[in-house]
């Protein structure tokens, strides 16, 4: 991310020495050097706070991408051979207390409850300060700085090196008060008693209790507000079955059958060509506790044994695979990579003006498709026929048609021979005009002896008439099929079934037509044919009430329809722009399907809870509709669809079902677990916030020489927020002291 930025030079004086000797001193008696540095700082602070949040968001400010709201501003100060970066993080609706666990606050907001701050730090490939002392003169010049300017805003300057998460701040609070901060973290060896809330309370009450003490047998008023985040576990089979299990209870059955083997998809309607990776890899669960008041470790210690349902919010966000963001890379199986690759078969065809030399070329063409292309077993071949030549598999209209707005194009319906011959080029060998072209041959044969034998030809109503609005070989077959149909319900010879030499001339041409199609004209008629079988099965998925799924389906038709039309003109070349069209459709189609899938994924999880499939679906609409064609790295992903769902009272009976019992050998379970479990699932991180508030009149050492108006008012004078996990403990610490 770009950021603007502001630039100091100041050379030392010839009479402060070398270059290498500058460093931070005590500030007590400050250097000429380090008082212009001092100066430059206060410098650029008066100019932002001139500016003022409105004016330098519209200026020079950057964006944050975790807030709509949050901007930063940066200055670079440079000082000999050492340079600092300082950066201003501000909101443009800078009114009020920020609330506490706001998804979109940065790092600093929630572990100090501010809302606006600068952190200063070095320029250096790790943004690192070499150590606490240096640090701390850093933070000591930001302080007299932004006291000369009389700015309130807190400074930070980060320690150590980044991975450790370390800062130290200060904060001009505007009265007789300071506020100190200090962040650090314990990366590994967390001791036992810091992994639960009773050794948590402790350590925030031994920040201001003395140190004589037994804090377990002493009262001590707290305030606290707690945030447990939990994972489901990634779908496998047993999360799948235990969905299943729980779908069974509804109206809406998607299976008789559960077993360890089912596939999430297995009652999609694409399932019968392949199976979708799942979109949805689990949820992330957050329980937000409101805040209260405790007085003991025993009550803490009651509290991790409380059950996650006497949480006052709860909220749930899907983890989306990342395929799902990666823009046309087409290493996700589906329809829309096979159409991609048909097209590409377009392109080639032609090279050749009859199918069969595409089945004898060799080495020795031209094409480096052709040469890569696999050779496809007889076998493989005599199946595929037998499933399309099926006895008994006949079709009314009703059957016939498809969706209502997929007639506008000029393929063969989807249950059609001929459709259902190209859906099965479309999963053929690895899928190339070789593939097409031995397939297509002996497809051709069956339908001669179709007509030899007198034999119906399966998948073809027999009413007749002619679809003039279908694909030409589609017509072709509806004449073969009448002709066919015909005879064998009379029970007589072809003549006097037809009536005319005339017509049994015309039968002939029919299969002549079939037998000598130049590849091109093949492929046309194949592409639209199999773009409309493709949008036509995936319309027959369930997903419920999702209005934009509907439209977005309606809008596939009709973007087809004009992308397709050049096919039927028989003008096309290699070279036409059409192929690039037909290119970018495959496009088009991709992000349908990958929505489509999405949306059903959705739909089966929360067949119970219908309105968080249609918010969680809406929402994740809302974020990829904009960013069609740019593809996502992970990183950015994590910034972007962060939205989360509250889940109604009556909805978490639903999500706590989705978190299936684990079994003992998963490899992430911990002997000593956190508490508040759901189903035998622990927190995958527990955040918490201490608080006390001091009115000056309880003793505190920190307040016992203040005036009697500012002791007064209440102020926070402890904070504390804790983030633990089971390998892992974060503690930032607030302190407001008279000192």
């Amino acid at each position: 991310m770009a950021s603007s930025s502001t630039s100091s030079n100041v050379e030392p004086d010839a009479d402060d020495g070398v270059a290498e000797e500058l460093h931070f001193d005590d500030f007590t008696i400050a250097s000429s050097w380090e008082s212009r540095f001092i100066s430059e700082i206060e410098a650029v602070c008066r100019i932002w706070m001139a500016d003022g949040p409105k004016r330098l968001s519209a200026k020079v400010a950057v964006p944050l991408g975790y807030s709509k709201n949050s901007y930063k501003v940066k200055s670079e100060l440079k000082y000999a051979t050492k340079s600092y970066c300082m950066e201003y993080y501000f909101e443009t609706n800078n009114n009020g207390k920020p609330a506490n666990w706001r998804s979109d606050f940065h790092d600093l907001q929630l572990c100090f409850g501010v809302k606006e701050f600068l952190v200063i730090a070095p320029q250096s490939a790790s943004s690192a300060v070499l150590d606490a002392p240096e640090a701390s003169k850093l933070l000591s010049a930001v302080a007299i700085a932004l006291s000369n300017c009389s700015s309130l805003w807190p400074a930070f300057v980060p320690v150590n090196g980044p991975a450790r998460k370390a800062y130290i701040g200060i904060q001009n609070t505007g009265t007789v008060f300071n506020r100190r901060f200090e962040a650090d973290q314990i990366g590994s060896q967390v001791p036992i008693r810091l992994m639960h809330l009773e050794g948590l309370y402790e350590l925030f009450v031994s920040k201001f209790a003395y140190t004589t003490l037994d804090l377990s047998t002493h009262l001590f008023k707290v305030q606290l507000t707690m945030k447990l985040t939990y994972r489901m576990l990634p779908y496998d089979d047993n999360n799948i079955k235990g969905i299943d299990t729980q779908n069974t209870k509804c109206e809406e059955i998607l299976t008789s059958e559960t077993s360890s083997e089912t596939l999430w998809d297995k009652d999609c309607p694409w399932s019968e060509w392949y199976s979708a990776e799942d979109p949805v890899k689990g949820f992330e669960l957050i329980t937000i506790w409101s805040e209260k008041m405790v007085e003991s470790s025993t009550e803490m210690a009651e509290l991790e044994n409380a059950s996650p349902y006497e949480a006052e919010k709860w909220l749930i966000s899907p983890i989306c695979a990342l395929k799902l963001f990666e823009d046309s890379k087409w290493n996700q199986i589906g329809f829309a990579s096979q159409l991609h690759l048909l097209v590409d078969a377009l392109k080639l065809s032609f090279e050749a003006q009859f199918m069969e030399n595409f089945v004898s070329a060799d080495d020795n063409s031209g094409s480096e498709n052709l040469k890569s292309s696999m050779v496809i077993p007889p076998t493989v071949s005599d199946r595929v026929l037998k499933e399309l030549f099926q006895e008994g598999i006949q079709h009314t209209d009703s059957a016939y048609g498809g969706h209502k707005t997929s007639r506008a194009i000029k393929g063969a319906p989807l249950e059609s021979l001929f459709a259902q011959f190209c859906l099965r080029c479309l999963w053929f060998g690895d899928f190339n005009i070789r593939a097409i072209a031995v397939l297509w041959i002996e497809f051709v044969r069956e339908v001669r002896w179709c007509w030899e034998e007198s034999q119906l030809i399966p998948r073809m109503p027999a009413n007749g008439s002619i679809d003039l609005s279908t694909c030409l070989i589609n017509q072709k077959l509806q004449m073969l099929a009448a002709c066919i149909e015909k005879k064998y319900e009379m029970n007589e010879d072809y003549q006097d079934c037809i009536g005319s030499e005339h017509q049994i001339e015309s039968m002939a041409e029919v299969l002549h037509y079939l037998e000598t199609l130049q590849p091109h004209q093949l492929l046309e008629q194949m592409v639209c044919t199999a773009f409309r079988a493709a949008a036509d099965t995936l319309t027959q998925t369930s997903y419920g009430e999702l209005k934009q799924m509907e439209t977005m389906m309606q809008q596939l038709y009709l973007t087809m329809a004009p992308a397709l039309r050049p096919l039927q003109e028989n003008r096309l070349s290699a070279d036409s722009e059409t192929i690039e069209d037909l290119r970018r459709l495959c496009v088009v189609f991709q992000h349908v399907e990958k929505l489509l899938t999405l949306a059903a994924s959705l739909h089966r999880k929360f067949l119970q809870a219908p309105r968080l499939a249609r918010e969680i679906f809406s929402d994740f609409y809302n974020f990829y509709i904009p960013r069609m064609g740019i593809g996502l790295t992970e990183d950015a992903l994590k910034k972007g669809f962060d939205k989360k769902q509250e889940v109604w009272n009556q909805e978490r009976e639903v999500v706590s079902n989705m978190f299936v019992q684990p079994t003992a050998n998963q490899s992430w379970r911990k002997v000593l677990s956190m508490g508040n479990l759901i189903n035998g699932h622990e927190p995958m991180k527990r955040e918490i916030i201490f608080s006390m508030h001091d009115d000056g009149a309880n003793g505190n050492h920190y307040a016992t020489h203040t005036t009697t108006s500012v002791c007064e008012q209440k102020i926070e004078t402890y904070r504390m927020y804790i983030c633990g996990t089971s390998n892992d403990l974060r503690v930032a610490l607030s302190v407001v002291s008279s000192d």
